[in-house]
């Protein structure tokens, strides 16, 4: 075993182990990075979201049809 890598416990017998260590996304900021200009209802999607972020709500649920680019959002 590396001894960079950090054993966290065992699941199903076998040794789990974090190989990139502790993360925190906390007091770190949210920033969309994308070549693409949104359109339809992403905009005001998008600031939803994002005031939902700002705001704490860590579960938001983004809800619409097939089609209509959630993912993107």
């Amino acid at each position: 075993m590396h001894d960079d890598i950090h054993v966290d416990g065992k699941w199903g017998g076998e040794a789990v182990s974090n190989i990139h260590g502790d993360v925190s996304y906390r007091n770190k900021p949210f920033r969309v990075v994308s070549e693409y200009e949104p359109s339809g209802d992403q905009a005001q999607a998008i600031e939803a979201l994002s005031s939902g972020l700002r705001q704490g709500d860590r579960f938001q649920t983004l809800k619409g049809v097939t089609g209509s680019g959630k993912t993107y959002t």
